[in-house]
């Protein structure tokens, strides 16, 4: 507990996992592993970890929602979608907790290009947590990506935004969601946004900054972003062909 308080998530991760040999049965401490796993963004434990409590507290939801949520962020689709589906069906009187089961449901539907059912899953979440801002967020920019239901991706996503105001993932998807309802100058205020917002903007955010200039005819702009979103990393997989031809590709 005192490294944790004192930002030492590593080491206090080492040191919970010593509580956890002499006391296997305390599943506070099996849930502060699993949460930290998250925070560490060690998918590969979690898997090991979670599946390992769930063995030992098969009637408890959340290590199922830790475990899907691993599962989906190492591109294991159905593992997934299998935990997740487990999980939300042992959730007994818990709205939050089932909101967040349809939410990372929905997250791994699109993973897994299920998009119908993603909606789905994304719109009973809604249905229990109206002003959730993450799960706001995430079906509008899943919905962008794809240029289907813009208007009710736009509504999303500027709720996300008025809920947790200044935070560059969500400036990102409002200026993604008004790019593709071809409303550039707002785009481009809210993009300027999210980079100013961000300590080291990303390439993803980068190359859309690049897209909205090219297409308000700002091409040498453009190109100077899109390079820089492919040294930073995490573009899209065209740009190697959006610099190679200095236009905006899909």
């Amino acid at each position: 507990d005192f490294l944790l308080r004192d930002g030492d998530v590593q080491g206090a991760r080492t040191e919970f996992r010593k509580a956890l040999e002499l006391e296997p049965d305390r599943f506070p401490i099996h849930a502060q592993i699993m949460q930290l796993n998250l925070q560490l963004g060690d998918h590969e434990s979690q898997v090991k970890e979670a599946a390992r409590t769930i063995d030992l507290f098969p009637t408890s939801p959340e290590p199922y929602l830790y475990k899907g949520i691993a599962h989906s962020q190492l591109g294991q689709h159905e593992q997934a979608i299998e935990s997740l589906v487990a999980g939300r069906d042992l959730v007994v009187d818990n709205p939050p907790l089932t909101a967040q089961f349809w939410s990372s449901l929905g997250e791994a539907y699109n993973r897994a290009k299920q998009f119908e059912k993603s909606d789905q899953a994304y719109d009973k979440a809604l249905a229990l947590q109206p002003d959730d801002p993450t799960t706001l967020n995430n079906y509008a920019y899943y919905l962008s990506v794809r240029g289907v239901q813009l208007e009710k991706a736009e509504r999303m996503s500027k709720r996300s935004n008025e809920l947790a105001p200044g935070q560059p993932s969500y400036q990102d998807t409002y200026a993604w969601v008004l790019f593709r309802l071809k409303r550039f100058d707002e785009a481009r205020s809210w993009m300027e946004k999210a980079i100013s917002a961000s300590s080291r903007p990303d390439g993803e955010l980068l190359e859309h900054y690049g897209d909205i200039l090219y297409e308000q005819g700002e091409k040498a702009l453009a190109l100077e972003q899109w390079k820089q979103a492919r040294e930073r990393g995490g573009a899209s997989e065209a740009i190697d062909r959006k610099i190679a031809e200095g236009r905006r590709v899909e």
